[in-house]
């Protein structure tokens, strides 16, 4: 299995506030858990800074593994060209 297969929502107890990931096309920060959810985060939204904007993912949605809270490394990761529909894998789900 390689960094892009790994499944958060099988690992969601491993994610910790602050880790940054791809999800989706963005890039988001975990910020807290949903209160009385137990898989929601609430995240803050990379656009050029972070910005809260009320947004929650499933630990399903996020891809690959944490990176840097740097705003090099998240130029980067936003650069990236995004999967084809050929190469999209279906999401995890629930066990």
């Amino acid at each position: 299995m390689n960094s892009q297969d790994i499944c958060w929502y099988t690992r969601r107890n491993e994610l910790e506030p602050g880790q940054v990931f791809r999800c989706q096309g963005s890039v988001v920060k975990l910020d807290n858990r949903v209160a009385g959810d137990g898989t929601k985060w609430n995240v803050l939204d990379w656009h050029d800074g972070w910005c809260s904007w009320g947004s929650e993912i499933e630990p399903g949605d996020l891809e690959g593994t944490p990176m840097q809270d740097d705003r090099a490394v998240i130029a980067a990761a936003l650069a990236l060209k995004p999967a084809s529909p050929s190469e999209l894998v279906e999401p995890c789900a629930p066990e």
